[in-house]
């Protein structure tokens, strides 16, 4: 056996690094079955709407944190890591499947890391759709498109076809935007919004580390 001064053997830090996941997980799971609770006992109209992104964006958190601690080091497949999340999305916020989704995306590959954060992007902007473009509508269609660039960058693409934003929230900075545009520039990315048609959100950024050369 090593003394105390020696390095763990390795199947010993593995066992360790797998319990705190397992740690984590629970954890994040926990926080959304409270959020859930605490959504049921709310009674204003914006609380339990505030509470309920809350949830999904814990949840969704906890489906990224899974996929990609099942993914190891690996990098991320975004042709079938984008699509499974919104999906799961979708069923937080429209369990009897009543709008459409659209997918386009290129057979891309991320690192673990960046992936991670792209994920939180597509939450953000996933979720501003079944928020607002189908607020009052039974039925939509969201558009979710990842186009390689030959300039080792990637363009995301989420669309929709509801009213676009409204006067005067097209002037608001929503938290959802900032959120994204925050995580746009950890990715070395541009993030833009419009509303023509509906809502137009782009995202580019850099296939690899900001100043390093493509994966």
């Amino acid at each position: 056996m090593p003394s105390d001064g020696e390095e763990k053997p390795d199947s010993l830090l593995l066992v360790q690094l797998d319990e705190l996941r397992h740690r984590l997980r629970n954890h994040l799971q926990n926080m959304t079955s409270l959020i859930s609770l605490q959504i049921r006992r709310a009674r204003h109209p914006e609380a339990v709407q505030a509470l309920e992104d809350l949830r999904v964006r814990f949840a969704t958190l906890t489906s990224i944190y899974i996929d990609l601690d099942e993914a190891s080091e690996r990098a991320i497949a975004l042709d079938e890591f984008i699509p499974d999340l919104v999906r799961r999305i979708g069923e937080l916020y429209d369990p009897k499947s009543e709008h459409t989704i659209l997918f386009a995306v290129d057979a891309i590959f991320l690192p673990h890391n960046r992936a991670a954060i792209l994920g939180q992007v597509m939450v953000e902007l996933v979720m501003n759709v079944y928020r607002h473009a189908f607020a009052e509508r039974s039925h939509g269609t969201i558009g979710v498109e990842l186009i390689l660039g030959d300039d080792a960058h990637a363009l995301l693409v989420i669309s929709d076809d509801g009213p676009g934003l409204r006067e005067p929230d097209a002037s608001r900075v929503h938290l959802g935007f900032r959120i994204v545009t925050s995580l746009a520039g950890a990715l070395g990315g541009t993030f833009e919004r419009a509303s023509r048609n509906g809502f137009v959100a782009r995202l580019r950024f850099p296939l690899g580390e900001p100043g390093a050369g493509a994966v």
